[in-house]
């Protein structure tokens, strides 16, 4: 009887959908995206600004552009590899995000069910030469416009990246953490 409980509730979990079983497991959103990389920053660029709507009021934003080197390619779709450069682009809508957790916090008032995704904060590394894991897809393949406005100007090395597990996209995953814990 234990048995049969125990394969009930394991073909329920391999029946759930990608999206409910990463509501559960934010690791879910990791394994998704094409690229899963370890990478050294080149440069940053970080632009802020507000755009003032009249019918809605203002809208506050961040657009961030990292060119970097590619140390280990864990899963490369695209091909990179080690010594490969790329850039990373994306744009943080403050204002969107701060009404989009409003209205979430409101609807499930505390009550357990899927987690708040946002876009992820830029990598903080501590050390010049220190690395960071990023899960991307590439900018052409992700569905997003973003729109690369006042970093037209810029030079832009590489193929272009956006993240693309939401604010997992620059943390290790469980398989990183624990070859790092296995190394020490």
């Amino acid at each position: 009887m234990k048995l049969l409980f125990c394969l009930l509730i394991l073909s329920i979990g391999l029946a759930l959908p990608k999206d409910l079983t990463a509501a559960i497991n934010p690791l879910e959103f990791q394994r998704v995206t094409s690229e899963q990389l370890e990478l050294k920053e080149l440069s940053r660029v970080q632009f802020s600004g507000e755009d003032r709507g009249r019918l809605w009021g203002s809208s506050k934003w961040t657009q961030v552009l990292i060119q970097a080197e590619v140390v280990h390619p864990q899963r490369s779709a695209e091909g990179l590899k080690a010594g490969d450069v790329i850039a990373i682009f994306y744009r943080i809508d403050h204002t969107a995000t701060r009404s989009r957790a409003r209205d979430y916090n409101r609807q499930m008032r505390g009550m357990p069910g899927p987690q708040f995704l946002h876009p992820p904060q830029p990598p903080q590394a501590k050390e010049p030469d220190e690395t960071f894991w990023a899960h991307l897809n590439p900018m052409e393949r992700s569905g997003r416009n973003a729109g690369l406005g006042e970093m037209e100007s810029l030079s832009i090395q590489g193929r272009l990246f956006v993240p693309g597990a939401y604010q997992y996209s620059f943390q290790p995953s469980f398989v990183e953490a624990q070859q790092s814990t296995d190394n020490d």
